[in-house]
């Protein structure tokens, strides 16, 4: 089985929609592990970047 993470990210103003989106592929999850994919959410917040000393992105 493939695993796809989909990593969402946002201003905190947008929290509601990465609710809304994470609950919209938990929905569709179902469908692509018919075809063999596992789609797996990753949010910003659960990847402890958010505690980084450093509040925005940096390029690379």
């Amino acid at each position: 089985m493939k695993k796809v993470k989909i990593f969402i990210a946002s201003s905190f103003e947008l929290n509601t929609e990465r609710d809304q989106i994470e609950i919209f592929i938990g929905r569709e999850k179902d469908k692509y592990i018919e075809q063999g994919v596992h789609l797996l959410c990753v949010r910003w917040e659960e990847t402890g970047a958010f505690l980084s000393p450093f509040k925005n992105s940096r390029p690379l």
